[in-house]
């Protein structure tokens, strides 16, 4: 599955990991309960049965998704400069993960 990190994506996104373009643009997918860190795409799996806990499905965040948190996003929200929208590649793997 291709997803695209739109212009609108990076006009609402700052630079919190929680509100960032990518992880605007997997909820736009997946839902409200999906979220990113450094190396990981997160989503949450509620509990199935009856006392059990909620846990946290991870996924690899893809390459180019890393590099732009690390050193296109940050440095360039810092000093004003502006964004470009993106796309990357999720395998079925993934998509079957995050879909549950």
């Amino acid at each position: 599955m291709l997803i695209s990190v739109t212009n609108q994506d990076l006009e609402q996104g700052n630079i919190s990991i929680g509100a960032c373009p990518i992880t605007i643009a997997l909820r736009r997918h997946f839902g409200g309960s999906v979220s990113i860190s450094r190396n990981y795409i997160r989503i949450l799996k509620k509990k199935i049965k009856k006392g059990s806990r909620d846990r946290w499905v991870l996924i690899t965040l893809p390459k180019i998704c890393q590099n732009f948190i690390l050193n296109h996003y940050r440095n360039n929200f810092d000093n004003y400069v502006v964004n470009k929208p993106f796309q990357f590649e999720l395998s079925r793997k993934d998509i079957k993960a995050l879909k549950g």
